[in-house]
């Protein structure tokens, strides 16, 4: 069995870097907290087994059967116990005379940054015992232990440890796990497996408290190298998030997941969106500004050209500009990038007059190609 363990080495997938250092008492602040990461919450019996007991939160699974021993599980509370190292209570799980196999898992959602480096921080106390009394015997052979964490995130496997023995993990002291990883999604999922290998053993334990996660405050080389190649956008007066990515040419769901925004969030003129290709706003407002200094005559009305003008002997260019109103509604067509504010702007009227003669219930959709009855002032 040395020999088989022997040949794993821990593994630093992806970019994720796996330190096991001894446990510090050092406080950090913690953003987010692993749910019931420091066992709190308590547990709940397993299939009404009180012995079995499964912390909140978690989801534990075991190996039972002629050579692995169902192990005995608790969370118990501690105040001042050299086993608790976060608050009141930790966690434990025992086999006697028994091999063990156990496996914890927990998902956590919508918590993370996929363009940011986090930090998993999971303390571990491995107590093998050859002899528990009088005075402690500890499992000397390394290849007795085993440890494995895995890391999932956005549906994908991130991180994964190999297999720790004791030579990394040590035995009868507290020990700490400690990842940095780059999330593919807003999700982690901890799944993590201990082994106790030698059947001789009179006890073979693992304790747990204090597992961390933890945001380092860093930006992702990924997201480094998205933002090296992105340009800027300053949000206007009467932008919107529809108008702004037609306007920029990106999809509204590629603009929001660049720019790590929510249906919720909000914008506000000044604010400086990335925009993930080429794009020169001066150059833009400048166009613009130069289309404003045109005539605001409608460009469109009653379906005949606005800049034509009438045949010899039909009448001279002053009866040709009649008023708007004798020469019928007035419409506009929705360019790319326009929106309702502008609109408006251009006519002379409120955006809110356009909805109620449109129909409209919502300023932020409307679409190129779409025609909007502009209602007289």
């Amino acid at each position: 069995m040395k020999s088989f363990f022997s040949k794993f080495k821990f593994a630093v997938l992806f970019g994720v870097l796996l330190s096991v250092t001894a446990l510090s008492s050092a406080a950090a602040q913690v953003i987010p907290q692993v749910p019931n990461g420091s066992f709190e919450e308590g547990s709940t019996p397993w299939n009404g087994i009180p012995e079995v007991q499964v912390p909140l939160q978690w989801e534990l699974s075991w190996a039972e059967d002629d050579v692995w021993g169902r192990p005995t599980t608790y969370v118990r509370y501690a105040p001042g116990s050299f086993l608790t190292r976060d608050g009141r209570s930790y966690f434990a799980a025992e086999t006697v005379g028994r091999p063990m196999f156990l496996r914890m898992r927990q998902p956590i959602q919508d918590v993370v940054d996929p363009g940011e480096i986090y930090t998993l921080v999971l303390p571990i106390f491995p107590e093998l015992l050859d002899r528990p009394s009088p005075g402690k015997v500890y499992e000397s052979n390394p290849a007795a232990l085993a440890v494995q964490l895995r890391l999932y995130s956005g549906g994908v496997q991130i991180f994964d440890s190999g297999l720790l023995d004791g030579t990394s993990v040590a035995v009868g002291r507290w020990s700490r796990l400690e990842v940095n990883f780059e999330p593919k999604g807003t999700d982690v999922e901890i799944h993590l497996e201990v082994r106790a290998l030698d059947p001789a053993n009179a006890l073979n334990a693992f304790y747990f408290d204090g597992i961390e996660l933890k945001s380092t405050g860093l930006i992702s080389p990924t997201r480094q190298a998205e933002l090296a190649n992105a340009s800027e956008y300053t949000v206007q007066s009467g932008d919107n998030l529809i108008a702004i990515a037609n306007k920029v040419q990106v999809d509204l769901a590629e603009l929001m997941y660049f720019n790590r925004m929510t249906s919720s969030s909000l914008i506000y003129p000044g604010m400086i969106l990335k925009i993930p290709r080429e794009y020169d706003q001066e150059a833009e407002l400048a166009a613009d500004e130069a289309s404003q200094q045109e005539s605001l005559i409608p460009e469109i009305i009653d379906g005949e050209d606005r800049e034509s003008t009438p045949a010899d002997g039909e009448g001279t260019a002053e009866e040709v500009s009649a008023p708007a109103e004798e020469a019928g509604p007035i419409y506009h067509e929705v360019k790319g990038g326009e929106f309702l504010a502008r609109i408006a702007s251009r006519y002379g009227v409120s955006y809110l007059d356009i909805m109620a003669a449109n129909g409209i219930t919502n300023p932020n959709f409307i679409y190129p190609g779409q025609v909007l009855l502009i209602p007289s002032n």
